[in-house]
């Protein structure tokens, strides 16, 4: 038996010190691991071995281990040269359990020019819809938008979208890596029951000076990244500012100078940090945070009556930090600590001529989190390793507030108190891994045990796996499909029964050559406890002061699907091709007398495609689109007058279907220089109308219906010009 070592360190990109999420480590063997989001590995080596490193848009990088090495840092460096071009394919076995996607990619998948939307390149994936036209919101396997667990360096985010939706969160250059997983789940992830969506920040370069502006018509942004303390410390700071904001200037010109007149105004920024300290060769803390928000601002002139205004605001803050070292021989440890406020409200006011007060009400709803971890991982030999964790989340829901000129209602504060822990072991061979988990949330004292289980085994150029989980949801958006109320309003589930999701999931994939993958995934999946309005489906005197106390909590929700993808990539053209059919309904035994309907997003239909095309060195193509079937609605079947207003009846939920959805769109960037790019894309190519919402008229009799929002042909234009510190 030859004796082995552990030998265990960072990679990091040699040019900026920045940790490499997902590279290949590997011995003269061929036993590897793949980088954590810590670019931390650790791998056993023989006596006089070599140790290797590659990733991709990097120089591989082979070095020979010296009988005393135990730590190690491996630097790789970027391939410059115009002239190759990386494509990205999975080659190992543990790269199919999940879905990584790079800045590089996301830009490519986004629609509008100069915007790094994840979400929206995450739909280019099987099993993946999005929500609603104009949002990068998505529905995974059947589920619904809040199912998803999004996460900023651990973060735990409620709301990640600006403008409804159509501007992402956060500034993409700050992002280095997206892994996303809709079955295989690791054990460290909870909270949300269809799908996790891991973001990694840049952590900071501790190397050079980089300074980097986008001007676009829909955002202008800024990315500045300094070294401090001698090359132990590096800062990063993006800011974004939406060019929607001119909008406000010319609407407010034709609202002075007319009689009958509508002046709008959007004010959307974000700013984000991150920053790394190296302790030492093997420690380093990190620091970073984010603070965004919107303000969409509507006045009307009533026929010389008076002024109606509206305001809708979203605020966001977060901030955190991270630390992670390796102790001993085989334990390495991260710890970290997070805040998160989130709020947003509506406020409706009405003046006379003389500027008098006649109505005015003001609704809203916040969330404020913390979080603290501490993950061990434990390594005894290439083969199997044992990851843990504990942690614990204190979240205050200020549901709901409501306030008029004559009354007002605020829901009491609402803590939940979540302590979590689990245990994963994994085994790993050259075509065989396997991973068991168990995870227990003690959510306000009630324990839910969530067992995983994931197997993946490689028969030569064939791939098949199985995946079992179950996972809670420990709270849920609540969204009146009958009232005017653009707030995000967030319940937590309750303490005598969480909801929990068990899905089963087995997937075929099959390499064909150098260039072609194609493939094909079954899932079932089951939720209990979900949560709804029941009132506003039964009743006629629902409105926002009381449907609050009328959710149930007695859903049960199923889904079952099939998904269909290929995969080409090339040098110069790639192609991703996918479609997916699904069949999901939810049950309430005090909604809709406890028949099953359609879930809210359930779209039985969809297929997605994605084409990338580079006939010359600097100039690229990409054409993307997406047809689905339309999701349901609920459609009145009568109404009534109360008090001069008009209302709503239904006897049966979303028994309607909006019209089917397609989009094309299209972008060419041109690398004018390595520091020089223009970007033209155009959104909705064929220019067809889909409903961004869609409401009745106000009549007692209900024969015709509007969208209330679309967005159309969306041409646009950004220019990036990196300043200095790029090669």
């Amino acid at each position: 038996m030859i004796s082995q070592k552990s030998v265990k360190g960072y990679v990091r990109q040699k040019d900026t010190n920045e940790s490499m999420v997902g590279a290949i480590v590997f011995n003269a063997a061929k036993e590897y691991c793949i980088t954590d989001q810590n670019g931390y590995f650790e791998l056993f080596l023989s006596k006089n071995d070599s140790i290797f490193a590659s990733t991709l848009g990097m120089k591989p990088l082979k070095t020979e281990i010296n009988d005393g090495t135990t730590f190690l840092n491996l630097y790789l460096e970027p391939i410059i040269s115009e002239e190759i071009i990386i494509t990205a394919k999975n080659n190992t076995i543990k790269d199919i359990k999940h879905i990584t996607v790079n800045k590089e990619k996301i830009t490519k998948l986004s629609s509008l020019a100069g915007e790094i939307d994840v979400m929206q390149a995450l739909q280019f994936n099987p099993g993946v819809q999005h929500a609603n036209e104009g949002q990068s919101n998505i529905v995974v396997r059947g589920g619904l938008p809040d199912q998803n667990l999004v996460l900023i360096n651990g973060v735990r985010l409620y709301n990640y979208l600006h403008l409804f939706g159509f501007i992402p969160f956060i500034n993409g250059e700050m992002i280095k890596d997206v892994k996303f997983y809709k079955d295989n789940f690791p054990a460290k992830y909870g909270g949300r029951a269809s799908s996790t969506i891991d973001i990694t920040m840049f952590d900071g370069n501790t190397k050079k000076t980089e300074l980097e502006s986008t001007i676009g018509l829909i955002s202008s942004k800024i990315t500045y990244k300094k070294p401090l303390l001698n090359g132990k410390m590096g800062i990063n700071i993006g800011g974004r500012v939406s060019n929607l904001n001119l909008i406000k200037i010319f609407s407010e010109n034709n609202y002075k100078n007319s009689a009958d007149a509508i002046s709008a105004g959007i004010n959307i920024y974000d700013v984000s940090f991150s920053s790394k300290y190296i302790i030492s060769d093997a420690a380093n803390i990190s620091l970073f945070g984010i603070i965004s928000n919107d303000n969409f601002d509507v006045k009307q002139k009533i026929n010389q009556r008076g002024e109606e205004k509206n305001k809708i605001s979203w605020k966001n803050a977060l901030i955190g930090a991270k630390f992670h070292s390796i102790f001993n021989n085989i334990l390495s440890i991260e710890s970290g600590i997070s805040l998160l406020n989130y709020s947003n409200s509506y406020k409706n006011l009405n003046l006379d001529t003389q500027k008098n007060r006649l109505s005015e009400y003001i609704v809203g709803s916040g969330i404020h989190e913390c979080n603290i971890y501490t993950n061990f991982k434990v390594y005894f030999s290439n083969k199997i390793n044992i990851n843990s964790g504990i942690g614990y989340y204190i979240t205050n829901y200020n549901v709901f507030n409501y306030k008029d000129i004559s009354n007002s209602l605020n829901i009491p504060l609402i803590t939940q108190k979540n302590t979590f822990g689990f245990v994963e072991g994994n085994t790993s061979f050259e075509s065989f891994d396997f991973s068991g988990s168990l995870r227990l949330d003690l959510l306000d004292k009630a324990a839910t045990l969530q067992p995983r289980i994931n197997v993946v085994k490689k028969f030569n150029t064939l791939n098949v796996s199985v995946s079992y989980s179950v996972i809670n949801q420990s709270a849920f958006l609540i969204q009146p499909m009958t009232l005017f109320s653009p707030i995000e309003i967030w319940v937590p589930s309750t303490k005598k029964n969480p909801n929990i999701s068990s899905q089963f999931s087995v997937g075929v994939r099959k390499e064909i050559g150098k260039h072609l993958i194609v493939g094909v995934n079954y899932f079932i999946k089951t939720q209990t406890n979900i949560a709804d309005i029941s009132t506003v489906y039964t009743k006629i005197d629902s409105s926002l002061q009381s449907y609050f106390y009328d959710i149930s909590y007695s859903g049960k929700l199923k889904a079952k699907g099939v998904e269909q993808y290929i995969r080409f990539s090339g040098e110069k053209f790639n192609f991703d091709v996918n479609y997916t059919y699904n069949h999901s309904t939810s049950a309430f035994s005090d909604i809709n007398n406890n028949t099953p309907y359609n879930t809210n997003f359930f779209r039985p239909h969809s297929f997605n495609m994605a084409i990338g095309w580079r006939p010359f060195k600097k100039i690229t193509f990409n054409l993307k689109s997406i047809f689905s079937s339309g999701h349901p609605i609920s459609i009145p079947v009568n109404a009534y007058i109360y008090d001069n207003v008009v209302g709503l009846i239904f006897n049966e939920k979303n028994n309607g279907r909006y019209p089917d959805y397609f989009r094309m769109d299209v972008s060419i960037e041109f690398l004018k220089s390595k520091k020089s790019i223009w970007n033209f894309s155009v959104y909705n190519l064929t220019n067809k109308r889909n409903p961004f919402a869609i409401t009745f008229e106000d009549k007692v009799q209900y024969t015709t219906y509007e969208d209330v929002v679309n967005f159309k042909i969306i041409p646009s234009i950004s220019y990036t010009y990196k300043f200095y510190g790029y090669n």
